[in-house]
C-alpha cells in the first residue's frame, strides 16, 4: 500500500490533458485553514483560437505558458487566496501522437508525465481494484479511437486474481473517419431535421477548427449519431453486457468535447447493451487519468475527489414482463414503468440500494451515487431505418434522461 503525501499549505496539483480538440486543465488546491484540499476545478483552451496566443510563439512552448495559465486560472477562480504557481503537474495526452504534447514533453522533461502506451495508463486501475468485488470497466471515448478496458474478478480460494482484457478500434488518420461518417450510417441514430449536407459542413468544420467544447444542439446530437454508429461495429466483441453489473468509468476526447452527459450515456447503455446494476461515472473533464497517475505517484486525492458523481444505473437482466419496478435507496421508493426509461435525483448519500426485496451493496466509502437510472425499455434496444418512429423514439429517451425526476414517494 502505497502512502499517501498530502499537498503542503496554501499549495496547488495542477494536471494539463491534452486532447485532440483543446488543453484541458484541472487544479487541486489545498488551504492550510481547510486542512484538506479545498477546491478542485478545471477549465479548457482550443488549440485553435487560444485564450492568450502569445501563451504559444514561434511553436515553441516556454515557461511563460505555465506561468500565465497558473496566473490566469488563480485570477479567475481564487483571487488572493492561492499562488500564482503550481507545486506539482501531471502531464497527461488522450494521443501521443499529439504534436503539441511532443514538444511540451521534450521542453520540460523533469514533470510527471503519464504513461505513454494506453494498456500502462489503463493499468494506473489495478491498485483502486483492491477496494471492490464487482467488475471494473474504462470506457475511453476520443475521436480517432475507442477503447473498452475490463477487469474482472476471479475467485481461487481465497484469493481473487483480476482477468484482464482491452478491445480498441482506431481510425488511421483523418480521412479514413470522414469516409465512415459519408456512408451516412449515422442517419439511423439521429434526431435533428437539418439538411445531411449542412451537418456534413458542420462536422468538417469542427474537425478543422476543434474548438474544445461545444454547446451546438446539432452539433451534440450529430456527434452522438456518427460515434453511436461507429462504435456499434465493435459491441459484439465486448463481454460486459454477460455480466450482472459493476463499475464504469467513461472518459475521454469525445464527452470532454460534447459537455452532455445524456448524449453520451445513451451511447453507452445502449451500444454497450448494459444490464444489471451499473455504477457510472462519466468523466467530461480528462481527469481521471491524471488524478489516478497522482495516486499511484503517492499522493493523497480522496474518492469523492477522483469520482466527484456516480450515476446508478439499473437495467432488468431478465424481462420478467412487470409493468412497475421499484428501488428503494435509504427507505425512499423509485419506480420504473415498462418499456420506458426514467432517471431520478438521488437526495441521499447512501451506499446501498434494495431492488424490490433483493438487497445489494455497491461503494466503498466516499463515494455514493447522485441520480438513479431505470431502464425498463425491451431488450435488445432497437434502432434503424425500419422502425418508421425511430427519430421520435430517441428524442423521448433522451428526454426522459435530461428531465431527471423526483423520487415517488
Amino acid at each position: 500500500m502505497l502512502s499517501r503525501t498530502r499537498l503542503t499549505k496554501d499549495s496547488r496539483m495542477l494536471a494539463l490533458s491534452f486532447g485532440r480538440n483543446g488543453l484541458f486543465v484541472n487544479a487541486l488546491d489545498f488551504l492550510e485553514d481547510k486542512g484538506y484540499i479545498s477546491k478542485h476545478w478545471h477549465t479548457s483552451y482550443p488549440w485553435k483560437d487560444f485564450l492568450f496566443p502569445y501563451w504559444y510563439k514561434g511553436g515553441e512552448w516556454n515557461e511563460a505558458v505555465l506561468g500565465e495559465i497558473n496566473q490566469q486560472l488563480a485570477f479567475e477562480y481564487f483571487p488572493g487566496n492561492i499562488p500564482a504557481s503550481a507545486d506539482k503537474y501531471i502531464i497527461y495526452s488522450s494521443s501521443q501522437e499529439n504534436s503539441y504534447y511532443q514538444e511540451f514533453k521534450q521542453k520540460f522533461p523533469s514533470l510527471i508525465f503519464t504513461n505513454d502506451s494506453k494498456e500502462e495508463n489503463i493499468n494506473l486501475f489495478r491498485p483502486f481494484l483492491e477496494n471492490y468485488a464487482e467488475k471494473v470497466v474504462f470506457v475511453e471515448l476520443n475521436f480517432m479511437n475507442f477503447s473498452v478496458a475490463e477487469f474482472s474478478p476471479r475467485t481461487f480460494g481465497t484469493q481473487v486474481r483480476w482477468e484482464y482484457k482491452l478491445t480498441e478500434v482506431k481510425f488511421k488518420d483523418i480521412n479514413e473517419l470522414l469516409a465512415r461518417v459519408l456512408k451516412q450510417g449515422y442517419l439511423d441514430f439521429i434526431t435533428t431535421t437539418t439538411p445531411a449536407n449542412k451537418l456534413h459542413n458542420a462536422f468538417v468544420n469542427h474537425l478543422f477548427y476543434m474548438p474544445a467544447i461545444t454547446s451546438d444542439l446539432d452539433v451534440i446530437d450529430f456527434y452522438r449519431a456518427v460515434y453511436f454508429d461507429l462504435v456499434a461495429e465493435i459491441s459484439e466483441q465486448i463481454t460486459i453486457s454477460s455480466v450482472d453489473g459493476g463499475l464504469m468509468i467513461i472518459s475521454g476526447e469525445l464527452p470532454a468535447f460534447l459537455q452532455n452527459k445524456i448524449s453520451i450515456m445513451l451511447l453507452v447503455l445502449d451500444i454497450l447493451g448494459i444490464r444489471g446494476t451499473w455504477a457510472c461515472h462519466f468523466d467530461n473533464k480528462l481527469r481521471v487519468v491524471p488524478w489516478m497517475h497522482a495516486v499511484q505517484s503517492g499522493y493523497e486525492v480522496p474518492n469523492e475527489v477522483l469520482f466527484d458523481n456516480w450515476d446508478l444505473v439499473y437495467a432488468p437482466i431478465e424481462d420478467k414482463g412487470n409493468n412497475r419496478l421499484s428501488i428503494f435507496i435509504d427507505k425512499v421508493k423509485y419506480l420504473g414503468i415498462q418499456n420506458e426509461i426514467h432517471r431520478f435525483a438521488v437526495e441521499s448519500k447512501a451506499n446501498s440500494f434494495e431492488v424490490e426485496d433483493k438487497y445489494q451493496l455497491l461503494f466503498p466509502d466516499g463515494i455514493w451515487v447522485n441520480t438513479l437510472t431505470i431502464d425498463l425499455r425491451k431488450r435488445p434496444v432497437r434502432y434503424g431505418r425500419k422502425l418508421p418512429n425511430n427519430r421520435e423514439q430517441i428524442k423521448k429517451w433522451l428526454a426522459s434522461l435530461s428531465n431527471v425526476d423526483r423520487a415517488n414517494i
